[in-house]
């Protein structure tokens, strides 16, 4: 290699040296979360709500794991459709609430505990779904998309205190 290509190969050495350094210090330091949350529609089981938690902290620069002994923080989320509406000739509307805590693993310590809709104003019956002409089921993934972002949000706002 001639001395410029030397040059060109350590300088690119020494960048990925310092983004790899950079990457494991934000692993070593980043929040790990461990959750448990449950969610139906029609009495099956609907994980897309926790993927969606998820989805929404992870870009905040949280990580999940698999074991409560492994996360700083732990957040159980529960929610249900508690109340469907639908007149004749017009769109099928759920309502969804639940529960959700955030416990701060390394003082023990249940930081927040409030019901879904307390957590933001605007939803004292439940978080409203929008409405569908054609059954409940797409209200009710709207409103739990709805429950998603705001159980991230106040989680967010929590834990990067």
């Amino acid at each position: 290699y001639s001395e410029s290509e030397l040059q060109s190969l350590l300088n690119e050495c020494e960048q990925l040296r310092q983004q790899l350094t950079s990457i494991i210090a934000d692993l070593e330091h980043g929040i790990a979360i461990y959750m448990k949350c449950t969610a139906n529609i029609d009495e099956e089981s609907y994980s897309t709500f926790a993927l969606e938690i998820k989805g929404q902290m992870e870009k905040a620069g949280c990580h999940f794991v698999e074991k409560e002994s492994e996360a700083d923080w732990i957040i159980v989320a529960n929610a249900e459709v508690i109340r469907t509406q639908h007149y004749q000739n017009m769109a099928f509307f759920c309502w969804i609430d639940g529960n959700v805590s955030i416990t701060n693993v390394s003082t023990g310590r249940v930081i927040y505990e409030n019901r879904l809709s307390d957590i933001e104003s605007g939803h004292h019956d439940g978080i409203k779904g929008n409405g569908d002409t054609y059954s409940y089921e797409p209200s009710a993934r709207d409103g739990y998309k709805q429950a998603a972002h705001i159980i991230a949000e106040k989680a967010l706002s929590i834990i990067v205190k």
